[in-house]
């Protein structure tokens, strides 16, 4: 395979020897020179080819891989799987209509199986995760993360605040019929929480109400992103926004994270878009320093990049108030806050926010119209509006905090006490889930996986929010679970590990 001319094309064109690179595979694969199933060229043998570094091809090779257009298989290396060519000749029965550019990408993404636990991407080594244990079957223990107490959500109090709307919505349903920005009364105590409670000056025009907060950073990639333009992901990070960047056709750029959070001095030479958790990082927990924070306006006002601020998991902190949000610190317009209802009330209420910078607000606002004309789940946002400003919201908040954070030591102490000998466990300042490295190799771990499963225990397996070379680690939810479920839950995760240390010797 010869990319020796699209290349030097790309690099007259794009000016790095990365990109260029990167664009000349891609597009040679797209258009069915490079055939589905073909073997790539080692990076050794393509560094030597082109008077590359080795570092140059690792990152195009993992770059390829994230956006879906090769695969790392044991025993074949890395092979071309994207679908190039004509569509219609090359799609399975059924999938053979041609869709916009758009779409294609969207139809070439991987699958992900919602039916038992988290998305079931494709493992960095090419291979399917483990299944899971159907949920809610007869002793199983399950640490997913995400989940929250819900036998002890004021459902009363909820019930009679929803009947309420129900009863009045013949009164008042024509009001904000149109308002696909949101209920204003909501969007009000949005505004007056995080002023109080966060320390961000907000006003209730600066928000949109949206389905959940992944529904609002798929609109703003979409804004935001061209086709070919870099987004910088947390590497390991959350998948959905590597999904989001894929399916805008933007070229995913992982960068490295640490104790501290996203390594700032790791940023590309620019990007049109950063998504970052500084408050709470997903996976591993960290908070992001002030420090970094700083750096990170600095260089998205340098290259006027946009920075998607995810405070998916940052209300529940266990020393001290809830970390200030890298919003407040921006003075030039940059950064969007997006927040969500569903770790703090119920998994199931699908309501999250987006505070926005002028720039971005009439964008956004008209993008969300677009997609939904009308308000997202109308009922629930009034009901919650009168929960929030009425004090509820608040007192569930004081009180759900003393209870997970008497979860969270127990369960740190849990697994240093029974599983430290396997196991890494970070500590957890915040949040409901531990986050813990696995401490044997990654065979090991997989034999872990599978005695877990055999235990009847879901953990999440977190080498899925790897983009490339993946560390064995999971995330392990508490906050659902009762103290003697959880006991018991880190008993069998203990003897599973005892299982493979055994094994190994």
């Amino acid at each position: 395979m010869d990319w020796q001319l699209p290349y030097e094309t790309c690099l007259m064109k794009y000016g790095k020897k990365t990109e260029a690179l990167f664009y000349a595979m891609r597009d040679s694969i797209m258009n069915g020179t490079v055939p589905p199933g073909s073997r790539l060229p080692s990076t050794r043998a393509l560094a030597a080819q082109y008077g590359l570094s080795r570092g140059t091809v690792n990152t195009v090779y993992e770059m390829l891989q994230a956006q879906g257009y090769v695969q790392a298989i044991p025993s074949r290396g890395t092979v071309a799987v994207h679908t190039g060519g004509n569509p219609r000749s090359a799609l399975p029965d059924g999938e053979g209509e041609t869709l916009s550019a758009w779409g294609e990408r969207v139809r070439a993404l991987p699958a992900v199986n919602n039916s038992s636990g988290p998305p079931s991407a494709i493992r960095a080594d090419g291979r399917s995760p483990l299944r899971e244990p159907a949920e809610r079957e007869p002793g199983v223990i399950d640490f997913s993360p995400g989940r929250v107490d819900l036998r002890r959500f004021p459902v009363k109090e909820w019930n009679r605040l929803l009947y309420a709307q129900v009863r009045g919505q013949y009164r008042s349903a024509r009001a904000d019929i149109h308002a696909a920005e949101g209920h204003a009364p909501l969007r009000e105590g949005i505004a007056r929480h995080l002023r109080r409670v966060r320390g961000l000056a907000a006003e209730p025009d600066d928000i949109v109400i949206v389905g959940g907060s992944h529904q609002a950073l798929v609109l703003l990639i979409q804004l935001i992103l061209n086709p070919g333009e870099p987004a910088v992901v947390e590497n390991p990070g959350y998948e959905g926004t590597v999904r989001a960047v894929q399916a805008a056709g933007g070229m995913v750029v992982p960068c490295p994270v640490d104790r501290h959070g996203l390594v700032t001095d790791a940023l590309p030479e620019s990007a049109r878009l950063i998504a970052v958790t500084p408050g709470r990082q997903f996976p591993t927990g960290a908070v992001m320093p002030l420090e970094r924070r700083l750096r990170l306006l600095e260089y998205a006002e340098r290259h006027r990049s946009f920075v998607i601020e995810d405070d998916y998991d940052s209300e529940f902190r266990f020393r001290g108030r809830p970390i200030e949000p890298l919003m407040t610190l921006d003075r030039s317009g940059r950064v969007v806050f997006v927040g969500t209802f569903s770790r703090t009330m119920m998994h199931d209420l699908r309501l999250g926010y987006a505070v926005l910078p002028p720039g971005l607000k009439e964008a956004f606002r008209k993008a969300k119209q677009l997609y939904e004309p009308h308000p997202t789940a109308i009922l629930e946002q009034r009901a919650l509006a009168a929960f929030l400003n009425g004090g509820g919201y608040e007192r569930h908040l004081r009180r759900m905090r003393r209870r997970y954070m008497r979860l969270s030591e127990r369960m740190e102490n849990l697994l240093r006490e029974r599983a430290g000998r396997a196991l890494f466990v970070h500590p957890n300042d915040a949040g409901l889930y531990v986050y813990a490295e696995w401490l044997g190799s990654g065979e090991a771990f997989d034999r872990f996986l599978a005695a877990c499963a055999g235990r009847r225990l879901v953990v999440r397996d977190l080498r899925q929010t790897y983009v490339g070379r993946a560390k064995p680690a999971v995330a392990l939810g508490f906050a659902h679970l009762e103290e003697d479920e959880m006991e018991e839950g880190v008993a069998r995760l203990a003897a599973a590990a005892e299982d493979v240390l055994t094994e190994d010797g």
